[in-house]
């Protein structure tokens, strides 16, 4: 396994310019991927140690062409992750490609054609995490699916990206914020309890009834949450 530099320079430049503005998507991927130190390669490594996995990597369906139908997922039963997707997407004023822009700016070397692969899956599925553990792309709803996300892919970044977030609560005086750290700590607990979701076949599963997949995955139901937006607590706001 090939062991990858870290670039701590890069990585805490990165980080700072999160803690000031969370919504700079493009700051996360460089932190996740100056912090990588070879989490990428593990990854790989599980893929090709599972069947599903290796189906994956042999037959490279594209999820970000599946999520882009709108007319399939609209088309899809209610109730179904598909549809639960595409409401989603409405709802939060996001697109299945929005994180291409960002993720593309940030590989800063070359990987062969089956790790590029997975981390591009891996982006792509960013939000039908979001969909299946029940978050939204508020603050602490991002913090959720960035803990649920690290103790799924043990990425040194994303734990970077947890702890300063994690931290970075307590000095808010938001009322919702002490309940932002239990559900932070409740997400990582669910992702390490959840099936290991990084070579799940989302595209076989998207007409399935939502709460059928949550239960297939392990996952549970959604949390019960208030969420809160960078801006109401003055954050990513113009000086």
């Amino acid at each position: 396994m090939i062991k990858r530099p870290v670039h701590p320079i890069e990585a805490f430049r990165a980080l700072n310019e999160l803690l000031r503005d969370p919504n700079d998507t493009e700051q996360a991927f460089r932190l996740v991927r100056a912090a990588d130190a070879g989490a990428i390669d593990r990854i790989h490594a599980r893929f090709v140690a599972t069947e599903a996995g290796r189906a994956l990597l042999r037959d490279r369906p594209s999820l970000l062409e599946a999520l882009a139908d709108t007319d399939a997922l609209a088309a899809m039963p209610e109730g179904s992750l598909g549809r639960a997707y595409l409401d989603f997407c409405s709802a939060e004023g996001i697109t299945p490609g929005g994180l291409v822009e960002a993720s593309e700016a940030t590989w800063t070397d070359e990987v062969g054609p089956e790790l590029r692969y997975i981390a591009d899956r891996l982006r792509d599925s960013h939000d039908l995490w979001h969909v299946v553990g029940g978050y939204r792309t508020d603050l602490f709803g991002e913090l959720s699916v960035l803990a649920f996300s690290f103790a799924q892919t043990r990425n040194a970044g994303l734990g970077l990206l947890v702890a300063a977030g994690y931290l970075r609560s307590f000095t808010f005086a938001h009322a919702s914020a002490g309940d932002a750290r239990v559900l932070t700590r409740e997400a990582f607990r669910r992702g390490r309890r959840a099936e290991w979701l990084p070579a799940v076949r989302w595209e076989d599963l998207l007409a399935e009834p939502l709460d059928e997949v949550r239960m297939l995955l392990g996952v549970g139901p959604a949390p019960s949450y208030t969420p809160v937006r960078a801006e109401e607590l003055g954050l990513g706001l113009a000086s």
